[in-house]
């Protein structure tokens, strides 16, 4: 992990009160394909957000830009395996920049915590063209796996493997 973040990526450690939580549970409850329909509602929002900012303690979050998104390592297991979390609601803060410096720190984390593997699980077709951009793969599609709007879409299974050496 990077001592110093440079650019548009700045630590995310919110406290219990912070008010970014609410404007993250509000993002997660109306933008498009963040969440799907079972997990809408407020209670399962504050869940989640209560998981993964205080009880999951092998995580590190990073705000983009002035809170435009938010890009997460989450459940990391150092030595084998992680998930990313990424959203960006602020659409004037995808420049290339943002682009360099999350893989940047991509690159970094695996690097940090020898991860071998890093998986994204998404039903929006811009995450999963963004995790392209990042050299994710597109591991499994699961068919109507996703729900917006009570309409029935696909999630996608993204991977990022760490090059292995081969044994001899």
């Amino acid at each position: 992990m990077s001592e110093e973040i440079q650019g548009p990526l700045k630590f995310f450690t919110p406290t219990p009160d912070d008010p970014r939580l609410k404007i993250l549970a509000k993002k997660l409850k109306e933008e498009k394909f963040y969440l799907s329909d079972e997990f809408r509602d407020y209670d399962s929002i504050w869940k989640i957000i209560k998981y993964y900012f205080f009880e999951n303690q092998n995580s590190i979050w990073y705000e983009i830009g002035n809170f435009g998104g938010l890009l997460g390592f989450v459940s990391i297991i150092p030595g084998w395996r992680g998930e990313l979390f990424f959203k960006l609601w602020n659409k004037k803060e995808w420049k290339l920049s943002t682009a360099k410096a999350i893989k940047n720190e991509i690159n970094n984390i695996v690097k940090t915590f020898d991860l071998k593997r890093l998986g994204l699980e998404s039903g929006d077709p811009v995450s999963v063209k963004m995790g392209k951009m990042f050299k994710f793969e597109i591991e499994g599609r699961q068919g109507l796996g996703f729900s917006w709007n009570k309409r029935l879409g696909t999630k996608y299974l993204l991977r990022y493997l760490k090059k292995q050496k081969r044994r001899k």
